[in-house]
């Protein structure tokens, strides 16, 4: 009977596609045990209208540290998938040459060994050594535009960062690396990319930890 009531109401929502629908849909989900209490926390953190309606939260306006901060504490698993995905924004959006290319292979390396098939990766890639040429911001804030050897230097930093987080020794401080992980892969951002720079980094992001924390990717609006 509870799986008939779950799939009547997935399909009241794929009907409808209205908000209330897919609340009623994730709450059911959460009862059945099918979703954590913690993912639909997690897809609500991350912005998602029927999360955050089946939580009963009202809406929140938060800084990117302010909300990194926020999405970090919920641990390992969750800032690991943040600072690949950081670093992944940074460098499709880089602009082409050797260090797109030789940095793109590193996150593909990290992405297959975060979510391939348990038992075909069991090794982490090894570390990309920096670069020559490429030196470090003077000012790290998220709306610099840094120097292009500055872009290059945290594109790089990104990706080390990312990497860091699936170490052992890297997990005891997860939240500090993924969190810079993302400042800095949007520090690695081109010149023109309209502000909030962040936000097009945090968006990737958010879409990352919502096929995580609810099995689907949410609708466009």
């Amino acid at each position: 009977m509870n799986q008939s009531k779950l799939e009547t109401l997935k399909q009241a929502w794929a009907a409808s596609g209205a908000i209330e629908d897919e609340a009623a849909y994730l709450r059911e989900r959460v009862l059945q045990r099918e979703v954590s209490l913690e993912r639909l926390g997690l897809a609500g953190e991350c912005g998602h209208p029927a999360a955050r309606m089946a939580l009963g939260l009202e809406d929140a306006q938060l800084t990117a540290t302010a909300w990194l901060d926020t999405v970090c504490a919920r641990g390992v698993e969750v800032c690991s998938r943040l600072a690949v995905a950081a670093a992944g924004v940074g460098v499709e959006q880089f602009e082409a040459g050797p260090l797109k290319q030789s940095l793109k292979r590193a996150i593909d390396d990290l992405e297959f060994y975060l979510y391939g098939t348990p038992g075909e990766s069991q090794l982490l890639p090894r570390a990309t050594p920096c670069p020559e040429g490429l030196v470090a911001p003077r000012d790290d804030g998220w709306e610099v535009v840094p120097s292009p050897a500055e872009r290059g230097w945290a594109l790089w930093k990104a990706a080390a960062l990312a990497r860091q987080v699936l170490t052992v020794e890297g997990s005891m401080d997860a939240g500090v690396h993924a969190k810079k992980a993302a400042r800095m892969a949007t520090l690695s951002l081109p010149p023109d990319t309209p502000h909030p720079r962040a936000a097009h980094v945090l968006r990737k992001i958010r879409a990352v930890l919502l096929q995580y924390a609810l099995g689907y990717a949410p609708r466009g609006k």
